[in-house]
């Protein structure tokens, strides 16, 4: 079975494992459907939603599940 890793200090780990800096606009990329990504991470204090979504937003848009308290998870339609 094919699973999916990132590249974390030149090793591959499974992704969601990386530890997220929140000086700045981090996030994991998970699978969610053949059209679309989850995308979870944190921000700085002081970002908005809209400068996260800039950075996270799918080919075709996508939307927030939550933002708060300096973590989000937004779906990337990608498809």
């Amino acid at each position: 079975m094919f699973e999916i890793k990132e590249f974390v200090g030149g090793k591959l780990v499974p992704p969601g494992t990386r530890e997220l800096d929140n000086t700045k606009i981090d996030f994991h990329s998970l699978p969610h459907s053949g059209s679309s990504m989850i995308k979870r991470g944190v921000y700085p204090e002081g970002t908005t939603q809209k400068q996260v979504e800039e950075e996270v937003r799918g080919t075709f848009g996508g939307r927030f599940n939550y933002f708060r308290d300096g973590k989000f998870e937004y779906v990337a339609y990608t498809d």
